[in-house]
């Protein structure tokens, strides 16, 4: 299966340090756990969490930010997926 991508969109930065609009982007594995990669602020990082719910808890801000998602929920596909299959997908 293939992981389902999603931004982290901030609507207010309290910090000051990573902005406001798209400050990340990640993926959710099918095995639960998430990646987040910060596209924005003065260190770039990628993290590894156990859920997306952890990450909306550390870095949801109350409401300040939310993950908004890229590709559609039935996005999981076998390993027996080939490229060819995901090219309408591709935008």
């Amino acid at each position: 299966m293939i992981p389902r991508r999603f931004a982290l969109r901030r609507y207010r930065d309290r910090s000051g340090v990573s902005g406001i609009g798209v400050v990340a982007y990640g993926t959710w594995y099918p095995s639960g756990e998430a990646t987040l990669a910060w596209c924005s602020g003065p260190v770039r990082s990628v993290t590894v969490f156990a859920s997306v719910g952890d990450i909306e808890r550390i870095h949801g801000h109350g409401g300040d930010s939310e993950i908004v998602w890229l590709d559609p929920p039935d996005v999981a596909m076998d390993a027996t997926t080939s490229c060819a299959d995901l090219t309408d997908r591709v935008t």
